[in-house]
Formats: structure tokens, C-alpha cells, sequence
């Protein structure tokens, strides 16, 4: 059973991982308690902007979701989530948000190595289309492979995964940056091998403690063992507001 946090109202904003969407917590929102507003941001390419042009680069996706972000805040208390190349951003939104004032109370990053470790993605660049399909079946949660409209299915997405381990790559983390001061909790799967970094370099990145909690399963842990993932972030919420 899910904790309910206090009457006090709170915004998640979510960021889905490489190839991903924001429904991808569209199941959260009937999981997670009410005084908790989910608010999945969405990437362009899909979704509700899939007539928006795929992004460039790491940048014109963070400017774009900090946008998106900014306008859709309630004056609430807020939190941010993200899993994979979405903890890239999520770090990069609350870092934008805690320079101009207004951090978020928690940050959740899963399934992702440090931001000043993080080694790039350049080894998918060599797969062939075949071989990165593969990869993304990997976290689906649909054998779109199967689907009778599975070509036009590759045919969509594989575009969109070339594109996201393009703004993967283009991704620096910014030296000299104030250290990142609001909560910080780091969660991972223990299967998952793209995960290297020990927990001494998270706290190389913040000036209060930073928490860590591992996972069954490997780097697609939040679908694996949801419930658990939903569990841990309201108890992280019921402590800050």
C-alpha cells in the first residue's frame, strides 16, 4: 500500500528515457496518492508534440522542457523525475531552476551514471538499424516486434532513438556550476550494467546529502518493480512538504 504524503499539494514532473514518451507514467497517476499532480513533460517528436521537429542537440531539448516546466508550475511545491537520458535533463532542469530561484524540493535520477561522469552513448552509433531495434524492444513493455503494424511501428521510432542518442551525446556537463542544494535521491537497478559510478561521486554534486536506492531488476527497473519505484518516491515527497 502507497503512503499518502500530507494535505499540502505537490507537482511531479516526469522525463522518460531515451526513445521514450510521457505516457510512460501514464499508470503512476492512478498509483500515486491525490494531493501528488503528475505531470509527465513531454519530448517533441511524440506524443502530444509529435508534429514538433525531433531536437538537435542536448540544449534545444533543455531549453525546451525548462520552458514547459516553468509554465506549468502551480506555485506548489515540486519535484522532478527522470530515468535515463531523462536524468540527464531532469538534472539540467533543476540546476536552470535552483539558478533563477526555485528548485525543486526533490530530484529523482534513475538509471543514469553522475552527469559529470557520464561517458556519452557513442557506442550505439555502430549498431546497425536492426541491432538498435533491438535495444529498443528492450524497454518496451509491447513486442511491438510482433504487432501487425510493427515496420511502420520501426519506422516511426527508430528515427526518434537516433535522435535521442544524438542529444545524449552532445550532452557536457557545465564545470564551475553552484552544487546542486535541494534533495537529491539516486535510484538504480542492480542488474543494470550501464551503471557504473560508485555513490561517492553523486555527493561530488551536492552540498547536502544525497540518498541511494537500489532496485531488482536492471536498467528498465521502473517499469520491473514500479509499485516499489512509486513507494519510494511519495516517501521522499512525505518528507519535504
Amino acid at each position: 500500500m502507497i503512503p499518502t504524503v500530507s494535505s499540502h499539494n505537490v507537482q511531479l514532473f516526469c522525463i522518460p528515457h531515451a526513445a521514450g514518451s510521457a505516457s510512460m507514467y501514464v499508470e503512476w497517476k492512478n498509483r500515486l496518492p491525490k494531493s501528488v499532480e503528475l505531470v509527465p513533460l513531454e519530448l517533441a517528436g511524440r506524443g502530444r508534440k509529435f508534429n514538433q521537429p525531433l531536437y538537435n542537440d542536448f540544449e534545444e531539448a533543455a531549453a525546451d522542457l525548462y520552458n514547459e516546466l516553468i509554465q506549468m508550475q502551480s506555485g506548489q511545491p515540486y519535484a522532478i523525475f527522470g530515468h535515463s537520458m531523462g536524468s540527464l535533463l531532469g538534472y539540467e532542469l533543476a540546476m536552470r531552476a535552483q539558478e533563477n530561484g526555485h528548485p525543486p524540493h526533490v530530484l529523482f535520477l534513475a538509471g543514469q551514471n553522475p552527469p559529470h561522469h557520464f561517458r556519452g552513448v557513442s557506442r550505439y552509433s555502430a549498431m546497425s538499424d536492426d541491432e538498435l531495434w533491438s535495444f529498443l524492444l528492450e524497454g518496451s513493455q509491447t513486442p511491438w516486434d510482433e504487432h501487425e503494424h510493427g515496420q511502420q511501428i520501426r519506422e516511426m521510432y527508430l528515427p526518434i532513438l537516433k535522435a535521442d542518442l544524438r542529444l545524449c551525446d552532445t550532452y557536457h556537463h557545465i564545470k564551475g556550476r553552484k552544487k546542486y542544494g535541494s534533495q537529491l535521491v539516486v535510484m538504480n537497478g542492480a542488474k543494470d550494467s550501464s551503471v557504473v559510478a560508485e555513490e561517492k561521486e553523486w555527493h561530488e554534486l551536492v552540498d547536502i546529502s544525497c540518498m541511494h536506492e537500489m532496485f531488482p531488476g536492471g536498467h528498465y527497473f521502473v517499469y520491473e518493480d514500479q509499485e516499489h519505484v512509486i513507494e519510494t518516491v511519495v516517501h521522499y515527497l512525505k518528507g519535504v512538504i
